[in-house]
């Protein structure tokens, strides 16, 4: 949950002024160049307990996350950040939003980049109640 409300920064601005809009994140953003992850564990019971997707082992993402050794077994990192954008597999392609993903017996969570809601959408108009009756402002 984020505060909907925009709250004003000490130069004259608001806060989240320079992050970009979350609704300008690209297509599969989980799969873009910088995308995060960071290592859960083998065992997970969060609240996204229904998106866990399992990545089949011959994808790209998979093996970025499982950095499998000589011996074919993952070697899990705490926290990987992707250092080029991939390309997704079969199912991979289907999935429009990511939040934990299964590589192996790993679980790791998808971290989306900071990003802002904006508090108005456009073509939306603000009434301000007075005394006297209303005032529009747009």
């Amino acid at each position: 949950n984020h505060d909907p409300y925009p709250k004003p920064d000490l130069e004259g601005g608001y806060l989240g002024d320079q992050y970009p809009l979350c609704s300008d994140a690209p297509k599969r953003a989980w799969l873009v160049k910088g995308a995060r992850y960071e290592f859960l564990g083998y065992d997970y019971g969060g609240k996204h307990e229904r998106i866990v997707h399992d990545l089949i082992p011959g994808s790209n993402l998979f093996a970025m996350l499982c950095n499998a050794e000589l011996s074919g077994a993952c070697t899990f990192k705490n926290i990987i950040e992707l250092n080029a954008t991939l390309s997704c597999t079969l199912d991979e392609c289907g999935h429009e939003g990511v939040v934990v993903v299964k590589v192996g017996v790993g679980l790791y969570e998808y971290v989306p980049a900071p990003c802002v809601h904006p508090f108005f959408a456009n073509g939306t108009t603000v009434v301000e109640a007075t005394k006297k009756g209303f005032s529009q402002h747009c």
